[in-house]
């Protein structure tokens, strides 16, 4: 696997040596959570799940996208990595 176009192994070497690079930061995480919560108290339908809230790469195929990627830390906005499948 290649994360920003790096070997495995460039990618370890980079964030052994940068752990403050890599990932999304606190505000980023906050930031999220405003947007969350203001965007369902204007629509209440949507629920606090992983059925309602996706990441790009789920919606747009993961082919074309990839954010926000395997750094991102789903718990950080209070839901989990893993979707229910459709239809349940």
């Amino acid at each position: 696997m290649k994360l920003f176009g790096m070997s495995q192994a460039q990618y370890d070497t980079f964030k052994s040596k940068h752990p403050e690079w890599v990932g999304f930061s606190d505000a980023q995480y906050a930031a999220l959570n405003r947007l969350i919560d203001e965007i369902r108290a204007r629509h209440p339908a949507i629920l606090h799940d992983r059925f309602h809230i996706i990441g790009h790469e789920e919606w747009a195929a993961r082919a074309r996208r990839t954010d926000p990627g395997e750094l991102f830390d789903w718990t950080r906005i209070g839901l989990t990595r893993e979707r229910p499948a459709t239809g349940s």
